[in-house]
């Protein structure tokens, strides 16, 4: 299925439901499971006539079976909402998805990735129906609520899997698409973008950090919340579209739960405690502290983010566009702007013409210009108008275009950017925060001191002394 091979997906989802039906009954929970997955596989090939009672089995198997509030019930539940909003059915969907995110809030705690995913959800319906002010509200808090726990959830994994999991989460681009289609959620869009970029990098350096310096606390850490994860997740995905979770439960009842979170929460306090402060991940960086290092000498951010386009209404998969460029501007009073750049394959084209050029020695100038002078249009260009007299500029861009000297473009005017502007290149202003704490760090933990008399080219200072005593 993960493939997009339902012809040959469907016959053997089919028969692990006969044999489940026959083995347990058709009113037990892994029946209930199999339905779901069988019901999520239709729905993928756009058969919703046939997806929807399977889901709606599904959902009355498992409230019989386990409750309506127990966790494995909001999958079902998720499932068939988002069904009906894909059929643009919103009025059916709307309670389903709030129902859901309720039960799973109780069960597992309001910062649970599969409660964030039903923020989501319902944010992308409310936006789907206009009621834009809600919507905006949900997608800022899937994206706070991601951000904030971003470090936890990717920790106990191994490098593979974490990309898996970064490239499932979409706040970042959902808001950004919201802002661009909306204009109201400037900020909000900004503010996701800046805890995705860097993140997977930060959290990778401080997971090996951990697991060299503090083997056995790392080890204690990892386990548990691997306990704990087990202990949490979903029968199914809270998406028709990625495929089974393939956890396991550890038992009835939430008591269970509750002590693995404790666990969990002790093991990591006690590692946190461990890894010296300069060396933690960042977390969540708000406006305020970046503000602080862009006032002092009056600097702007840009970050030119490569988003992908989503659209509220339709199929899921359908939904997806093109992927594009945006840039967001953090001027040092506080303000943000913001401008879409366009199509990022256009813009690509343009960087590898303009790298080629600038690496032969032997490239024509007036090649190099003329493409430096494209690049700059599709770019700096289209933020003339919003950047007017600031000259100071932080850039931090995705992908090949963060290996780009903006300073070396060609402006309107024919001249280098560089002429104009004091460009520094970033790999995301959380790089800002990051020394901003780090010199804060050193100062405190030094305080002013003074060197006296060193003697720095020499091995044996004492031998230097000595030989300038019997000379003296």
């Amino acid at each position: 299925r993960s493939k997009g091979d339902y012809a040959g997906a469907e016959p053997l989802f089919r028969r692990a439901l006969a044999t489940n039906e026959k083995a347990l009954g058709p009113e037990h929970p892994s029946t209930a499971t199999s339905l779901d997955y069988l019901a999520g596989l239709l729905a993928s090939k756009g058969d919703y006539a046939g997806a929807e009672p399977l889901f709606r089995r599904a959902l009355a198997i498992k409230e019989k079976a386990l409750g309506p509030e127990h966790p494995s019930t909001a999958t079902p539940l998720n499932n068939l909402a988002l069904l009906l909003d894909m059929k643009g059915d919103y009025a059916a969907a709307e309670p389903l998805y709030r129902r859901a995110l309720a039960t799973l809030e109780r069960a597992l705690g309001v910062d649970h990735p599969d409660a964030v995913r039903l923020i989501q959800n319902l944010g992308l319906l409310l936006w789907a129906e206009g009621q834009h002010a809600e919507a905006r509200d949900l997608l800022d808090r899937a994206s706070r609520f991601e951000a904030t726990n971003l470090s936890r959830w990717l920790m106990p994994f191994e490098e593979a899997e974490q990309r898996s999991l970064v490239s499932s989460l979409t706040s970042a681009d959902v808001l950004m698409s919201f802002h661009l289609d909306q204009s109201n959620a400037e900020r909000q869009a900004f503010w996701a973008l800046l805890q995705r970029k860097g993140r997977l990098q930060e959290i990778r350096a401080l997971q090996q950090r951990s697991a060299r310096r503090q083997p056995e606390l790392f080890d204690r850490w990892h386990l548990a919340q691997r306990a704990l994860e087990a202990c949490m997740g979903s029968d199914t995905t809270m998406s028709l579209l990625a495929g089974p979770a393939g956890k396991t439960r550890c038992g009835s009842g939430n008591s269970n739960v509750a002590e693995r979170k404790r666990a969990a929460s002790e093991a990591r306090l006690a590692l946190e405690a461990a890894v010296p402060r300069g060396e933690r991940d960042l977390g969540v960086v708000e406006f305020e502290e970046l503000l602080r290092s862009l006032r002092d000498g009056g600097w702007a951010l840009i970050e030119i983010a490569n988003y992908r386009v989503l659209r509220p209404k339709g199929p899921w998969r359908e939904r997806w566009g093109e992927n594009r460029f945006a840039a967001y501007i953090l001027f040092p009073d506080g303000r943000v702007e913001s401008k879409d750049l366009g199509e990022a394959d256009r813009i690509n084209r343009t960087v590898t013409t303009v790298r080629s050029l600038e690496a032969d020695p032997n490239s024509n100038m007036v090649a190099v210009r003329r493409a430096a002078k494209e690049l700059y249009d599709q770019t700096m260009g289209q933020l003339e108008g919003v950047l007017k007299d600031q000259s100071k500029l932080y850039v931090a861009a995705d992908g090949d275009l963060g290996l780009i000297d903006f300073g070396s473009l060609i402006d309107r005017k024919g001249r280098w950017f560089v002429e104009d502007h004091l460009v520094v290149n970033l790999t995301s202003g959380r790089d800002l925060v990051r020394l901003k704490r780090a010199d804060a760090e050193r100062k405190g933990a030094r305080g002013d001191y003074l060197v006296a008399n060193p003697s720095f080219l020499f091995k044996d200072a004492r031998a230097l002394r000595n030989g300038a005593t019997a000379s003296a």
